[in-house]
């Protein structure tokens, strides 16, 4: 699959550097909730026929709007130091054909868990590099690399040590006593060569759908090489979708001379079919499938079924119950029934009984109460026991230790509120988590021995946010926070008193609210 896409990238390098002329202010724009508000919200509030289950976004798509999520007239500053922290990137080159920023991207928190007996200092010391640009009308690129050493609360750390990874952020070493060194790269580079027609490939995330989770394939695992081409017909009103990404399970293949065993490889296939005949209505199919990609030589060939780009064709030829592949089929719907509203929901199943299914349904006001910049998102999902399960674990619906889907996994039901204001480049924000969740224990007998039970679970999360945006081309921000966690089991309390500051460029969505 890797020597797949490898063959494909560079086929496609050759053939954009030959095929790009003029200058676009065409851009990759993040996955980060945040700047998708700001998007949704002037993608609802116009006239426009738009597909907005697909993210990242590309501005490409979108005829008249400039998705910049800022809407104040702010101070522009003479002075060089002043205009580069509240009004530029760092760096920018612009020769009309080519445009190019740079930009230091990090996060400097620090904090303490109240409910933390050892008093221990938390703190996150994240330092990277950011470089985006475009070529001529049709072709933009970025890349950013982070390098992190963190300290977590003690849940967090639990969950990183019994996993092996941070949270969509990839694997550690640790760092002094009880921290965690860890690094991420991404880039991607977009390609339009007509209108309504785009083709991405990169290393890095995507998400289905409209909510602030997704049933179907959201971006809380770690990043991995896709190649991604969407395309627009009958004027935009229906849009076609075809992903190939490359996949990490985490358990490892039999010893070899190296000196650490390689980890099992599965390959993705996804598609997505999405109608709009308006600006107020989308319904979308959506097939992904996830293949081992492995045998005892370390390699297995993926069928045929996985290079063709049609919708169901794998779910047809694999059916939804093979041992080599796991499947899961989707719906997605998004109803806009009046300017600044947006009403949406998934259904996702995985195999041919009723009892494996999963659902969501939200509703998300923008410039709620006639409130400018107030919004209002309120979610439910519940997903039923075995959803994104394989009786193989190398053939979950997995990458990298986290679902595809949901970042617990699956037997829960979970209600989600979200309120975000901002006056001018002041903002406060609340999310409220509430899951009632069933959850696979393990515990060791000795002799080799483990019982697995599922034990309930009853988490409440709450995270509340104060800060100002010093420049909104990195969502650069400073900010206090509390978050707070409360999980019930077995009889028993255990709680998280988090209080924080942090000084940070917003332009990623991480997942502590589990």
């Amino acid at each position: 699959m890797i020597l797949f896409l490898h063959r494909v990238i560079l086929s496609l390098i050759f053939f954009l550097l030959f095929q790009t002329i003029g200058h676009s202010q065409v851009q990759i724009n993040p996955i980060q909730w945040d700047l998708n508000a700001g998007y949704n919200r002037q993608l609802s509030q116009s006239d426009q026929i738009y597909h907005s289950i697909s993210k990242p976004f590309i501005s490409s798509q979108f005829d008249s709007l400039s998705l910049d999520s800022n809407r104040w007239e702010r101070r522009k500053h003479k002075g060089l130091i002043m205009r580069k922290v509240r009004n530029e990137n760092l760096i920018v080159v612009d020769t009309h054909d080519f445009y190019l920023t740079i930009d230091p991207i990090f996060n400097f928190q620090f904090g303490r868990d109240l409910d933390d007996s050892t008093n221990r200092n938390l703190s996150n010391n994240t330092r990277g590099i950011l470089v985006k640009g475009t070529v001529g009308q049709k072709l933009a690129f970025y890349a950013s690399f982070y390098e992190n050493q963190a300290f977590f609360p003690t849940y967090l750390s639990d969950n990183i040590i019994e996993s092996g990874v941070v949270p969509g952020q990839g694997r550690y070493k640790g760092f002094k006593v009880g921290g965690f060194d860890y690094a991420m790269a991404s880039g991607a580079v977009s390609y339009t060569p007509m209108k309504n027609v785009n083709i991405q490939f990169g290393h890095g995330k995507n998400f289905i759908g409209d909510g602030y989770r997704s049933l179907l394939l959201s971006d809380n695992t770690f990043n991995y090489p896709y190649l991604k081409g969407t395309f627009g017909f009958f004027k935009n009103k229906l849009q076609y979708q075809v992903l190939y990404a490359s996949l990490t399970n985490l358990n490892r293949l039999p010893a070899t001379t190296s000196s650490e065993a390689q980890f099992v490889r599965q390959a993705g296939t996804f598609h997505n079919l999405s109608f709009s005949p308006n600006n107020k209505f989308e319904i979308s199919l959506f097939e992904g499938v996830v293949y081992q990609n492995w045998d005892s030589t370390g390699t297995q060939s993926l069928p045929w079924n996985f290079y063709v780009p049609i919708i169901y064709i794998n779910t047809g030829v694999e059916g939804m119950s093979n041992a080599n592949s796991k499947p899961v089929l989707g719906l997605n719907l998004r109803v806009n029934p009046f300017k600044g509203y947006m009403i949406y929901g998934q259904m996702a199943i995985d195999n041919y009984k009723v009892s494996n299914t999963g659902f969501q349904l939200g509703v998300a006001a923008y410039d709620a109460m006639s409130l400018k910049d107030l919004t209002l998102q309120v979610e439910w999902n519940n997903i039923s026991k075995g959803m994104y399960q394989h009786n193989k674990p190398q053939n979950e619906y997995k990458h990298y230790g986290g679902y595809l889907a949901h970042p617990s996994g699956n037997d829960l039901n979970e209600l989600i509120g979200i309120v975000n204001y901002s006056f001018h480049d002041f903002f406060i924000s609340a999310k409220w988590v509430y899951s009632d969740r069933t959850t696979p224990v393990d515990v060791d007998l000795g002799n080799g021995s483990v019982l697995t039970y599922r034990e309930n679970q009853k988490v409440t999360y709450q995270d509340y946010s104060i800060g100002y945006l010093l420049n909104h081309k990195t969502n650069m921000k400073i900010k206090f926070g509390y978050s707070g966690r409360k999980l019930d089991r077995l009889g028993a309390t255990e709680n998280t008193t988090w209080y924080y500051f942090s000084f940070i460029t917003d332009l990623q969505n991480v997942y502590y609210d589990f």
